[in-house]
């Protein structure tokens, strides 16, 4: 009953409160609650409903076990019911409700009042009038707060409005936060200035060298308004505002945030305007502030720590140096550091948005006996930057209290500082009277330590520069397509798609600074960026385009500039271009001695610009942050960098980083620069003096000019390679008087930078041509990442295939067998030595495995092997090793590594003799080189010899397989000539298809051996020609000789067959050349020779014929043949080639056999048979005599 009663009692008027018109948040909790209290009423009726009594009689009568209804009943006569006292949840209810209906009169007050405001704003807007014709009292009286700050200002003095190097106590951000930004708040103007308001005027100084950055005048006079007066820097005119007060405001009183200037700069300026009667009045809560509405807050993201592997030297390290130094200077003496790139640097800290395009935060660093204090906002530590700067020994302050904790140094002590200390610290320092401190401005050590790049970060750059060339090649490539084909796209959208190719690049944190995109005139103002809103000009082909842009990565910062031109540049544009090149080109090559500074050497930069009286208004080089600033902006004094300022008299030293560009503009025009990154490194050479030599290196790789493609081929390769290139390349035919690139390079390419992935590259072909191309002044540059695969957008993934085992019925011999053998001959060098394999054919024959996809058209897998007396490694992608292989691997006692460490693997090798076959490549030979108390040996594989002389298994694996392949080839060409005959439409593609459907028909079928090279015509006068599925190729016919040239992986065998045929009737040219094709094979196929005789040798067999008709082929005769391993392997082959003259053929050698004749000009055929033979032995009174049997 009691329950029942509150319930109803508990009833709400719940039609009244739905003609409330609630917020929808309120109504849909009051909605949940009254479903509550439905399903409670609910629930309650359904009790009351519910039977309370128990049958026990009738259980009793259906039931055996009566002592189950006994126990029952006991238990139901014993219970009590509990009642609950629900007085407190209906208080709450009342409560609930109470406060609902006064929140809901409470919101529909606020809307009655909203609806007056709205009809008030309606009524103004109707009856509103532009700013320019309201009076300074309805202004007055619309914002009071304006009125009550510009009267607190006049009763201090006029005053001034710092502009675009805005942070509290540091000059070093070219990009202030938006809160920051009060000149563009007070002015609207955007650009870089100083605004200087009066009772009756306010004045906008920018322009000359140094707002030329920020497009100065012209930009201004689009943004302000006419009651603003614009004073333009000039070269005539170079007063800036304190020179302009000198001679306008004498008397007057100049308010200013000394937070916001430097005291050296500011002091300087002070005692000048002193004598003119004009007082400097410092505006400490700065009037711009107190009138700002809605001024951005400040960024609360965490900071973190820049990793070592990034930084290079832990911030104990550098901070103990710091200590050194300061000890030297004095035992009672503080110092003050105010440069947020210092302070970034010396910690191995870095923020988030506080300086827009850098990861810099707002903070100052104060060094005295008693410790270190870092002033900082405190929320932004976290616990790990928190433990991390306990381990330091530095405790933290609100950013706030700085002015506070100078003015708590003790009396005595000295106190340094750089340069870029605060107007307003500066004089709590030394205010009172007598003086309180010895303030001493010095060139910070911190600064100077900052620009000597150490190891870690020169490899940050030279990686990240890497990376950012990538990115730029993509882009500009797509940019030049897309502009030349016709295609329309604004300055902004072009910059975009830039930015966007960076953000796919590793270690990618943001952009350095806006992307200056510039087409034509904008190109004329050096720092213009086209705004999201206008998306500036059209790219055109008529008009140079300049891009000037940068990035932020973990272990760099970029700053590039590249001017182009879509279609034919003017005359003027070509010469300046060049002028401006040769500039740059100067600094990029300059040897000087050490000592020299960027104020001497920025003459090279301009000389050429200056015989034809040009010249460009900026410097010609900064230095650059390591994920840091795009560029050391110092107010007074630098490290190094290029320019006619006495800021850059700075020595350069090894270590020293800067950019380098030299620049031209022509106002409403066209403009021009060229930037690059240089690292300053000594030659390891000195002057005739003793002095040591240094010169730069540069590091970034975006393409200056438009670029050249040249491709390098000889023989069969350079006709096949003049039907496949397009016109963006030029092609080099590889003769008997040029025989490769490298001596192309040599007639054309002096003081060239020449780049080569030295993983594709074996040592001992590399390293001759390296020191012939330094002769010449080449300098090559190792590009071990492969700059081709940074740019290969879609490259295909590799193979994740499992490896497998091949079986001891096709290898013949057990790997362990094979390995022991191995051990033998290496313990018969020396005691202590290492082999090295990176063959994959003798990887894959040693060890009895094969793969799959990771080599097309063979079994092979990637891999390298390096074993010694006691133990063996396979460098290997695990992932592609299943229980059972892993198994057996451990049986051979070999153990597995990641493919990728290898070179780690080469960098721990300890035996004092290293041998390699051959094919080591450079960049694994050169580790192994460096290694003190190694020697590099190269050999003949011992592995490649074995496996070239095939065992009685193999031999009869090739055989069988032989015999399998062969019919196929005589189902094959048996339809072929039916077809054709038949007058069927055969083209080249599915003629050769047909084939490999055959053979993939037979036993222990694979896979193909390669492409198959089906060709009619003129086609197969190109020996490597493959039809296409999308081409499909010609149609064969009766007219032209028919090549094939295919092959399969069998289990048992690898089959290389090429037949050349004619299904109508040859020309008699045609039948002449195939009869001496096939003399020569016949000369081969029958030879009988001593012991001894190589594959040079029988090459003439092969040839004699040919060549009693003036013909010949560029090709070798033959080549050997793996076991299901590769359809071309070594040592032995049949050529004319030195090669094949150092290993003589022997009984189990393998080798095909295929001359042929090429006609191009006759646009006729190849007249190839290829036949694979075994070498056998007879003995004979003489000795052994060596003979082929014929396989195919």
């Amino acid at each position: 009953m009691r329950v029942s009663k509150a319930v109803s009692q508990a009833a709400i008027d719940w039609a009244r409160i739905q003609r409330l018109n609630l917020p929808k948040d309120t109504a849909l909790s009051l909605a949940s609650f009254r479903k509550r209290t439905e399903d409670a009423r609910r629930q309650v009726a359904a009790l009351r409903e519910a039977k309370t009594e128990v049958d026990f009689a009738h259980y009793r009568s259906v039931l055996k076990n009566q002592d189950v209804v006994g126990e029952a009943e006991k238990a139901l006569n014993s219970f009590k019911p509990e009642e609950y006292d629900v007085q407190a949840q209906l208080k709450a209810i009342d409560a609930f409700k109470q406060k609902a209906l006064e929140s809901a009169r409470a919101t529909a007050g606020k809307i009655d009042t909203e609806l007056r405001d709205l009809q008030e704003t309606l009524g103004n807007i109707e009856q509103a009038r532009a700013f320019d014709q309201l009076s300074v009292d309805e202004v007055s009286a619309a914002q009071p707060a304006i009125s009550k700050a510009v009267e607190e200002s006049l009763r201090k003095g006029k005053w001034t409005v710092p502009g675009y190097h805005e942070k509290f106590g540091n000059l070093s951000s070219e990009f202030p936060h938006p809160a920051d930004k009060r000149l563009a708040f007070i002015s609207g103007f955007t650009g870089y200035g100083f605004a200087l308001i009066t009772h009756s005027s306010a004045y906008i100084f920018t322009g000359g060298k140094r707002f030329l950055f920020c497009f100065g005048p012209s930009q201004a006079r689009t943004e302000i308004d006419e009651n603003w007066e614009l004073v333009e820097i000039t070269a005539a005119h170079p007063e800036n505002w304190p020179e302009w007060l000198l001679e306008n405001g004498e008397g007057w009183r100049i308010g200013l945030d000394g937070r916001l200037c430097p005291y050296v700069y500011l002091s300087a300026i002070e005692k000048k305007l002193e004598r003119k009667g004009i007082t400097l009045v410092l505006d400490e809560e700065n009037s711009i502030d107190q009138i700002w509405e809605n001024r951005p807050s400040r960024s609360q993201k965490k900071l973190f720590i820049q990793d070592l592997k990034y930084s290079g030297k832990p911030a104990s390290e550098k901070l103990f140096d710091l200590w050194q130094w300061l000890s030297a200077q004095s035992s009672e003496s503080a110092f003050i550091i105010s440069s947020l790139q210092d302070i970034a640097w010396l910690l191995n800290l870095r923020g988030e948005d506080d300086i827009p395009y850098s990861p810099l935060f707002f903070s100052y660093l104060l060094l005295q006996r008693t410790g270190t204090t870092l002033f900082v906002d405190e929320e932004k530590i976290d616990d790990a930057v928190r433990k991390y700067l306990d381990g330091l020994k530095i405790r933290t302050r609100p950013y706030e209290e700085f002015e506070s904790g100078l003015k708590e140094l003790n009396f005595f002590i000295s106190v340094l500082s750089a340069t870029d200390l605060s107007y307003s610290f500066g004089k709590a320092l030394i205010q009172g009277v007598p003086r309180r401190h010895d303030l001493t401005f010095i060139a910070s050590p911190v600064t100077a330590a900052k620009a000597v790049k150490n190891k870690t970060e020169i490899d940050g750059f030279r990686t990240g520069y890497l990376r950012d060339a990538v990115a730029w090649a993509r882009w500009a490539g797509w940019l030049e397509e897309f502009v030349k084909e016709g295609g329309m796209i604004n300055e902004h959208d072009a910059g975009a798609r830039l930015d966007a190719y960076r953000a796919l690049q590793d270690n990618f944190v943001g952009l350095a600074y806006p992307n200056v995109s510039a087409t034509g005139r904008n190109a004329a103002l050096p720092h213009y960026f086209p705004l999201p809103e206008a998306k500036g000009d059209i790219v055109n082909r008529t008009s140079p385009y300049l891009n000037d842009s940068g990035a932020q990565y973990r272990d760099c910062t970029i700053d590039t500039t590249r001017t182009t031109h879509f279609g034919n540049p003017t005359k003027e544009v070509k010469q300046t271009f060049t002028r401006v090149l040769q500039g740059h080109i100067a600094i990029d090559s300059v040897v000087f001695p050490e000592g020299v500074t960027g104020y001497q050497l920025d003459i090279l930069e301009r000389k050429k610009l200056w015989q034809d009286g040009l010249d460009y208004p900026h410097g010609s080089g900064h230095g650059i942050g390591s994920f840091n600033m795009q560029a050391y902006l110092p107010p007074l004094k630098g490290p190094a960098g290029l320019a006619m300022s006495r800021n850059y008299d700075v020595p350069f030293k090894a270590g020293h980083t800067t950019t380098n560009e030299p620049g031209y503009y022509v106002e409403g025009h066209f403009g021009i620069r060229i930037e690059s990154f240089l690292h300053c490194v000594e030659t390891g050479k000195t002057t005739s003096l003793g002095q040591k030599l240094l010169g730069f290196e540069r590091f970034t790789l975006a393409l200056i000019t438009r670029w050249s493609a040249y491709l390098f081929a000889g023989g069969f390769y350079f006709s096949q390679a003049k039907s496949e290139l397009d016109e963006n390349w030029v092609l080099i035919e590889v003769n008997a008087r040029q025989t490769d690139w490298s001596h192309w390079l040599l007639e054309n390419a002096e003081e060239w930078r020449v780049g080569m992935d030295a993983n594709l590259f074996p040592y001992l072909y590399l390293n001759n041509i390296v020191d012939t191309l330094k002769k010449k002044n080449i300098d090559v540059i190792l590009d071990e990442k492969n700059l081709i695969d940074q740019v290969w957008a879609e490259r295909p993934l590799k193979s994740k295939k499992k490896i497998y085992l091949q079986e001891l019925q096709y290898s013949g011999k057990a790997s362990a067998q094979k390995l022991f053998d191995l051990r033998q001959w290496l313990s018969a060098q020396f005691s202590d030595s290492t082999l090295v394999i990176t063959s994959l054919q003798d990887i894959a024959w040693l060890l009895n495995l094969r793969g799959s996809g990771d080599i097309p058209y063979s079994p092979l897998f990637y891999a390298h092997f390096i074993i010694s007396p006691t133990e063996s490694t396979l460098f290997l992608d695990e992932e592609k090793i299943d229980r059972k292989i892993r198994n057996y691997l451990d049986a051979l006692n070999v153990r597995t590594r990641p493919y990728e460490e290898i070179a780690q693997g080469f960098g721990e090798l300890k035996s004092k003799t290293v041998f390699s076959g051959t094919d080591l490549s450079y960049a694994l030979a050169k580790i192994a080189k460096e290694i003190p108390g190694v020697e590099l040996r190269f050999v003949a594989s011992p592995v490649t010899a074995a496996k070239a002389v095939k065992n009685k298994q193999e031999i009869e694996g090739f055989r069988a397989g032989y015999l399998r392949d062969a019919a196929s080839w005589a189902r094959w060409a048996g339809w072929l000539e039916e077809a054709i005959r038949s007058h069927e439409k055969i083209n080249e593609y599915e003629a050769g298809a047909r084939l490999d459907a055959y053979r993939a028909l037979q036993d222990k079928f694979v896979s193909l051996g390669g492409s198959s090279i089906s060709a009619t015509g003129r086609n197969a006068a190109f020996p490597f020609y493959s039809p296409s599925l999308q081409s499909q190729g010609d149609v064969l016919d009766k007219i032209s000789p028919y090549l094939n040239d295919s092959g399969a992986q069998y289990l048992d065998s690898t089959t290389d067959t090429t037949r050349t045929m004619h299904f109508g009737k040859p020309s008699q040219e045609v039948k002449r050349a195939f009869t001496r094709v096939l003399q020569g094979h016949i000369a081969v196929d029958s030879a009988v020779f001593p012991e001894g005789v190589t594959g040079f040798q029988l090459d003439i067999l092969e040839r004699t014929k040919l060549w009693q008709d003036g013909l010949d082929y560029p090709h070798g005769s033959g080549h050997g043949v793996g076991n299901f391993n590769s359809s071309h392997e070594g040592p032995i082959g049949i050529g004319k080639s030195r090669a094949w003259d150092s290993v003589p053929l022997q009984a189990g050698h393998t080798i095909t056999n295929e001359p042929g004749l090429l006609s191009i000009t006759l646009m006729e055929t190849v007249q190839e048979v290829t036949s694979i033979v075994q070498v056998i032995i007879s003995r004979t009174t003489s000795g052994f005599v060596w003979k082929v049997t014929f396989f195919a």
